[in-house]
């Protein structure tokens, strides 16, 4: 046999192992999309129900604090704290602003994770992307319920301790300022917990696969 035809077939081999390692590399890659893309869906479904139930309590928030009647000087009772209708409102007020703003961060990151799926980025940067996305969302949680729940605290006990003094103390400053100390840190806690617990299979299967086509990077 002669050398030239001996380099043919050594060419005409190669290029069968190159075509056959493209089209097993792109059924990974296809794989690897539609696994990625399942579990994208089911964040974008407990996205979108926040952002339902968000834009729910907003607008009870507002009925509830339009029907308020300022003349009337009778007391509803929240967490045992007997509060004003002026009182009500603020914490109304303050609560809807609170959920108004979660809603929203939560609308633009939905928005934001469907335009990275149809982006024209790479598969491993879209993921990067969005797992980007989850991560804050879990940490605008956290926040947003410390910062949420630590207020309302405040709020309550300033009001048993110095309008109604319903608690008696000699320290009321202390009492408050170890009750804005002590819940945010049980607040943290929690918080963190069920936000992982919801988003956090979720994001460990994306990193998952974002770490798999780290290991395959598609042929230059």
């Amino acid at each position: 046999m002669e050398l030239s035809q001996l380099k043919n077939i050594w060419e005409s081999a190669n290029s069968q192992l190159d075509e056959e390692f493209r089209m097993s590399k792109e059924e990974f890659r296809v794989s690897i999309r539609k696994r990625s893309n399942t579990v994208i869906s089911k964040v974008k479904r407990i996205m979108k129900f926040k952002i339902i139930m968000g834009t729910i309590c907003i607008f009870l928030l507002l009925f509830v604090g339009i029907n308020l009647d300022w003349r009337e000087v009778g007391d509803e009772f929240i967490l045992g704290v007997p509060l004003s209708n002026p009182e009500l409102l603020i914490l109304y007020g303050f609560l809807a602003v609170l959920v108004l703003l979660l809603s929203l961060y939560n609308l633009f990151s939905y928005r934001k994770i469907i335009a990275y799926q149809r982006s024209s980025f790479d598969l491993k940067k879209s993921l990067s992307e969005i797992i980007a996305v989850i991560k804050n969302i879990i940490q605008l949680g956290i926040i947003t319920d410390v910062i949420g729940m630590t207020c309302i605290a405040f709020f309550l006990l300033y009001i048993q301790l110095y309008k109604y003094q319903t608690i008696q103390s000699d320290y009321p400053m202390l009492i408050i300022l170890l009750g804005t100390l002590i819940t945010p840190f049980f607040v943290y806690r929690l918080t963190k917990f069920l936000q992982f617990r919801k988003y956090g299979n979720y994001l460990q299967a994306l990193e998952t696969y974002r770490d798999e086509l780290e290991e395959n990077p598609p042929k230059m």
